[in-house]
């Protein structure tokens, strides 16, 4: 382990959550999609370093979580996925991009989906 612990800035954290939270303004979604709101938060905790440390590696894993809890699986390439990242923080790819990136490494899990209906009746 290297680095400092900890949240950098608490008000920033809950800032992203709640604009991916609360993203309808004016009767319009401006983050429609599900595949949009995990390039936000990726985005964002990449870029804006929240935490003290592993903000690269916290965007990726949100993202990833988020779409998992949706029933959407991402293509684990870890070659592309630090490409991502490193290009997130280095100010290399916007939100869109990384959207787009997720588009193209990531598809519905049916099974994940049926398993889950399965269980719960």
């Amino acid at each position: 382990m290297y680095g400092y612990l900890g949240i950098r800035d608490t008000s920033l954290l809950e800032n992203i959550v709640a604009e991916v939270q609360n993203s309808i303004f004016f009767g319009e979604d401006q983050i429609p999609t599900i595949i949009q709101k995990a390039a936000t938060y990726w985005w964002k905790f990449a870029h804006y370093q929240v935490f003290n440390n592993g903000n690269k590696r916290t965007g990726l894993l949100t993202a990833s979580l988020f779409l998992n809890i949706n029933f959407i699986k991402i293509d684990f390439d870890m070659e592309k996925l630090y490409n991502v990242s490193k290009g997130i923080s280095s100010n290399n790819m916007t939100v869109e991009d990384v959207y787009h990136f997720l588009l193209e490494m990531t598809s519905f899990d049916y099974k994940k989906l049926t398993k889950d209906y399965l269980k719960n009746n």
